[in-house]
């Protein structure tokens, strides 16, 4: 009986002490959350020059994104992708054929999650290189200065 008892006290004394010891970790956040300010778009398209005043052919578009305070940039093509970029510059390819509006849309991400957003619209016509021929069409873009936040 006395072991009985020895073996539930030093059950007993064992839960106690582990529900003792465990305790709420605190997280706090060291630093201000700040919004990502000035945000800037701009896009350029690929190959324009006095021969091609509207790009080169390849439908790429070259995209850049400064702000101050940002950590990271998530782009929307507006095409149905997305994608997160590091260094707010990168050049996407447009494939779809036809006259196509995109809104360009960059969330520049800061401090804590904080988001300042800005989108630009694009306007172009594409054509598609035919495979079998490899003859390929043009891609005319038109950037619109038009800014929204």
């Amino acid at each position: 009986m006395i072991n009985k008892l020895k073996s539930f006290a030093l059950i007993f004394l064992g839960l106690l002490i582990g529900f003792a010891s465990c305790k709420k970790e605190k997280y706090s956040f060291v630093g201000d959350i700040k919004a990502p300010t000035n945000l800037v778009l701009t896009a350029t398209v690929v190959g324009v020059d006095a021969s091609n005043p509207n790009g080169n052919g390849t439908g790429k578009v070259t995209i850049n994104a400064t702000s101050e305070s940002a950590l990271t940039y998530n782009i929307d093509y507006g095409d149905g992708t997305t994608e997160v970029v590091p260094f707010g510059s990168i050049t996407h390819k447009y494939t779809n054929p036809g006259t196509a509006t995109y809104i360009i849309r960059v969330n520049a991400i800061g401090t804590g999650g904080s988001i300042t957003t800005i989108s630009k619209k694009c306007y172009g016509i594409c054509c598609f290189c035919d495979p079998r021929t490899n003859h390929c069409g043009s891609y005319k873009w038109i950037i619109k200065g038009l800014d929204y936040r």
